[in-house]
């Protein structure tokens, strides 16, 4: 079909749902207006090179636990930490070691400074043990500098950077290793993820966080709105759009029913959807996940709430969630799935009526017949 999204998706690793009708109607539930992690905000924020600092989380049983305190209205972390290691490099996720700052690990209660190599930071004195470790990340010098949702981007005053980035852990992950973090906002600065949490701790394997769903930090506006079988949260960036938070809420909380209508209930626990502007009345979506799922929704600040609810993308990308990350020979499976089923799950709510899904299917469809050069859907470079 002649439907797409950006051509890189990665998605939740969670197993696809029966793909049948539901017969019965589920009702819509309200959403309500919530500070992004805004409970805990207030007091100094951690400082990792000063004499201020948290009280160092626990070592347990092989997690990797940190204390991340968020400043400057997201412009910077200040973490602190406990990881356990084979004396082997420390690092972050490619391209974002240049932005951390100040790493120190303690080694007989004296904190040693920490020197970049590469992307690398070598660190002997971290052992089956553990050891402390603390440093601050730019996140706004990285957002500049990368520009890429999986490192670092700038998103409407909003900062979005996933755990990868500001994780600093060692370069070795052992199988069933797992991470534990607790986030607090200081001085503006709100943080938002598609991990669930637990009172701002968030968990889960370290395979999962280290490939985990976009975050947001900095100024924005949530909500969040319960529907049947899970959530969605909204983080919407500050800048005037057209529309107004209240039908931003609609139409996501809409799209969302109708999938959990169209499963029997939602595919994930939760889902942070962050409203991005773009250009006019573009509509652009990419979703992320493992460990929790989160999408990046770039929305024309001239968009109106009529265009956005027969706008055909946020349903595509919630599809997304529920079905997991293949590698690339077999994209045209989750992508392909995901394009079939956003008319099927639109027009059984009615957003869609039934000439308009033949018509579009009936002409769509050619499109996936080999081309020129194609050697299989499994081997093509093409759409």
């Amino acid at each position: 079909m002649a439907r797409r999204t950006e051509p890189r998706v990665r998605n939740t690793a969670r197993a696809v749902m029966h793909l049948v009708a539901v017969g019965a109607v589920v009702g819509v539930a309200g959403a309500s207006t919530v500070a992004c992690n805004a409970a805990n905000a207030g007091g100094p924020p951690v400082v990792a090179s000063g004499s201020q600092t948290v009280d160092a989380p626990k070592a347990v049983g092989g997690e990797w636990s940190y204390e991340v305190a968020i400043g400057n209205s997201g412009r910077e972390l200040s973490i602190e930490g406990v990881v356990a290691g084979d004396g082997s490099d420390l690092q972050v996720s490619d391209g974002a070691a240049p932005f951390v700052r100040d790493l120190a690990v303690e080694s007989s209660g004296v904190w040693q400074p920490l020197s970049r190599h590469g992307d690398g930071f070598p660190a002997s004195a971290c052992g089956p043990a553990g050891c402390r470790i603390r440093y601050t990340v730019n996140i706004a010098r990285a957002a500049a500098a990368v520009d890429d949702q999986d490192v670092a981007t700038e998103l409407g005053g909003m900062f979005e950077a996933p755990p990868s980035t500001w994780l600093v852990h060692p370069s070795h992950v052992p199988d069933g290793a797992r991470i534990r973090f607790h986030v607090t906002s200081h001085e503006g600065a709100l943080f938002a993820t598609g991990i669930p949490a637990v009172n701002d701790t968030y968990e889960g394997t370290a395979s999962d966080l280290l490939d985990g769903p976009y975050a947001v930090m900095g100024e924005c506006r949530l909500r969040h709105i319960d529907i049947p079988g899970g959530g969605v949260d909204v983080a919407m960036s500050k800048q005037a759009f057209a529309m107004s938070e209240d039908d931003v809420a609609t139409w996501a909380r809409e799209a969302a029913t109708n999938l959990s209508r169209y499963y029997g209930s939602f595919p994930a626990k939760k889902v942070l959807v962050i409203v991005a502007p773009d250009r006019a009345t573009s509509v652009n979506g990419m979703t992320m996940g493992s460990g929790g799922a989160a999408i990046i929704m770039r929305v024309g600040t001239k968009l109106t709430a009529a265009a956005a609810r027969n706008n055909w993308v946020l349903t595509h990308e919630l599809i997304h969630t529920s079905f997991p990350t293949l590698g690339r020979q077999h994209a045209w499976m989750e992508e392909g799935l995901a394009t079939y089923l956003e008319p099927v799950v639109r027009a059984r709510a009615g957003v869609v009526g039934v000439e308009q899904f033949w018509r579009d299917l009936v002409e769509g469809l050619p499109q996936g017949l080999p081309a020129q050069g194609d050697r299989g859907l499994e081997r093509t470079r093409t759409w």
